[in-house]
Order: C-alpha cells, then sequence, then structure tokens
C-alpha cells in the first residue's frame, strides 16, 4: 500500500462542518475548499438521528461531485483516499454512507479515515501533542500520542467562530441597535480580529455587511471574547476546555503535551488572539482551583504553536503530508474487503 510505489497518489478528503477540502498528497494545499451542507452533529446544534437511506441521499451526490466536478477524476479506481474528519466519534451511518460511496460507487482501491487532530500534527512534524481546534459551530479539543487520539481527554464546548459572533452581536446591541444580523456581525467581527489593537478606542466605526457604516462601542469585542474564549471558570469556554482536556491526560505526559499545544480551525484568526488566549489560560491556572494541579506545566509558559499558513488548512495539510507516507500501523478499508463484508466498524485511525 505504499504511496511511493504508486504513480497514482492519494486522495486527500476533508469532510468538514462547514468546508470540505480535497486535493492529492503532496500538494502545499488541497485543490478545491467547497462550502459544506451536510447535517455535522455539534454541540450548539442538536443532532436529530438520520437513517442511512438519508446519509446516502446526503453523502452520495456530494462525494460524487467532489472527485468528478472539482477533483476532475472521473475514474479513480487506481487511487486511495486518506478520509479526514473532525470528529473522532463520527456516527456509524455517517462514515458507512462516506465508505460505500467512495469504495462502491466511485470504486477508489482503499479508504483511511482519520482525525482532523492527528494529520494537525503532522502537518507540523509531530506525532503527539494537545489540538484545540476552533470551528464554527463548536471547539474540539484532545490529546494525541504516538499518532493515536487519546479518548478520555476528548473535549468540545460551543465556542465556535458564530458563538463569538452571536456574544459580539448581543454586547454591541446592549445599548443599542447596530448589528442586525449574524451575517453582520461575522463581517464585522472578521475586521475587528485583524484590527485588534484599533479596538481600544471609545467607540470604533465599522461597516456592515450591508456597506451602512455605525459606530460600535469598542468593549462589544473584548466582552465578547472574553466570554466565549477566554473566561477561565466559564465551563462552556475555551480556556475551560483546553485545560480540562490537558487535566485527564496521564500526569507524567501533560508536560509533553503542553509544550506541543497546537491551535487550528478558522475560529482562531491571529496571533494578537492567540497571545490574550495564552494570557488567559496561564491566569485561570492561578485562579481556578481545579486547575490549581496545572500551574507549575503551564505557568512555565506556555507553547502555542505559531505557524505561517492558514489554521483552517492545517488539517489538510496533514493530510497531504500523512497521505505520501507509508505508515508501519495504517488501516486501510480496501475495496475487495468492504465488498466481501470483512471490514468490521472498528475505524481507529491510526493506531
Amino acid at each position: 500500500m505504499s504511496n511511493s510505489k504508486s504513480n497514482h497518489p492519494t486522495i486527500v478528503l476533508e469532510i468538514g462542518s462547514s468546508f470540505h477540502r480535497i486535493g492529492f498528497s503532496g500538494e502545499p494545499k488541497p485543490r478545491k475548499i467547497v462550502p459544506s451542507d451536510i447535517p455535522f452533529p455539534s454541540i450548539s446544534s442538536p443532532f436529530q438521528p438520520i437513517s442511512a437511506n438519508e446519509y446516502h441521499s446526503i453523502i452520495s451526490p456530494l462525494i460524487e461531485s467532489l472527485l468528478i466536478d472539482h477533483l476532475l477524476l472521473p475514474n479513480p479506481k487506481q487511487h486511495r483516499v486518506l478520509l479526514i474528519l473532525s470528529t473522532p466519534f463520527p456516527p456509524i451511518g455517517f462514515v458507512n454512507s462516506l465508505l460505500t460511496s467512495l469504495l462502491e460507487q466511485m470504486s477508489v482501491s482503499a479508504v483511511l479515515v482519520t482525525s482532523s487532530s492527528i494529520t494537525s500534527l503532522y502537518a507540523l512534524g509531530l506525532k503527539s501533542g494537545l489540538v484545540l481546534d476552533v470551528g464554527r459551530n463548536e471547539a474540539r479539543c484532545c490529546a494525541c500520542f504516538g499518532g493515536d487520539f487519546l479518548p478520555s481527554t476528548w473535549n468540545a464546548v460551543p465556542a465556535g467562530y458564530d458563538d463569538l459572533a452571536s456574544a459580539f452581536s448581543s454586547h454591541a446591541n446592549s445599548s443599542r441597535e447596530t448589528v442586525p444580523s449574524l451575517e453582520d456581525a461575522r463581517h464585522v467581527l472578521n475586521h475587528a480580529l485583524d484590527n485588534l489593537d484599533d479596538w481600544n478606542e471609545e467607540d470604533v466605526a465599522c461597516v456592515l455587511s450591508s456597506c451602512r457604516s455605525v459606530s460600535i462601542e469598542s468593549g462589544a469585542l473584548r466582552s465578547a471574547l472574553r466570554d466565549v474564549f477566554l473566561d477561565g471558570f466559564e465551563p462552556d469556554s475555551l480556556v475551560v476546555c483546553v485545560l480540562s482536556s490537558l487535566l485527564a491526560c496521564p500526569i507524567d505526559l501533560r508536560r509533553t503535551f503542553w509544550r506541543d499545544f497546537v491551535v487550528v480551525g478558522g475560529g482562531m484568526r491571529n496571533n494578537r488572539v492567540l497571545d490574550l488566549f495564552q494570557e488567559a489560560l496561564e491566569r485561570a491556572v492561578e485562579t481556578n482551583r481545579r486547575f490549581f494541579a496545572l500551574k507549575k506545566i503551564v505557568g512555565d509558559g506556555g507553547s502555542l504553536r505559531r505557524f505561517l499558513f492558514k489554521r483552517n488548512l492545517v488539517a489538510w495539510m496533514g493530510g497531504s503530508v500523512l497521505g505520501a507516507m507509508n505508515l508501519e500501523r495504517e488501516r486501510w478499508v480496501k475495496r475487495e474487503d468492504w465488498l466481501e463484508g470483512k471490514v468490521d466498524h472498528d475505524w481507529t485511525v491510526l493506531g
């Protein structure tokens, strides 16, 4: 199964709640990024059970479109697929539909199911670390060790980018109606986070998505960041999410994971916000008794990994690296085994 012995590069496919990304292993970025309309379960959007037939009716045309229309690959039989999912605990029907579409409908040679947390580390040349993925609807954190994730450290909270935008809108509208919609809130928030230092003035002039100019109190942004990301006592904040995952790690490995703490996803936009986040983590272990055991590790100074490429592409880029490797413990689902019913429901990714 070594990719290096094949003239057909591995297809790297990331299925996300906001976007799907597809391309080939060994390439620096995905060839296509496509908006997602798959009904993903999340903390902020309670999941309604979906039947196998409903999953198939959604997944089947999606896979066909991604491979044929977007990747321009009408006959992928000689290719294998590295399938990246945002959660290590996907619904069985969901993964079954993906495997059926890829192995039966498109007849790819093999599929390896993996988690975005693991591939994010591979993008940075790591196999172990603590990964925080801040998405649109939620944030997920877990520790990975030796190329496998530790289930006991998995934690998810409703602290995604839309939650930050909603909190920002609420604070901005507390004294006067200035941000009428979530779309306006996202639009202003994008600009605000890219120009965070400007939000120290009393009021900040902003242009909404409708091109209407408004004046917003500067405290609205920092209040939203504090409530959703930086509060060391709020159970659903990013700070508590990360420290809870670190606390769940084996004691002798906590420092190892903290040394390689990676923040990915489109919800964490710039290094200035990361600076505030790191300060909030250090403050929380000093003030919240629940995390006093982490004082020495976190207080010694965090090691939030900084990198030049976009955080929302890290998981796919790691898949590009992984797909080009000859893994020793890889668990590829081969087409012939799938068709003969020899595959069970253990898709434990690499370990």
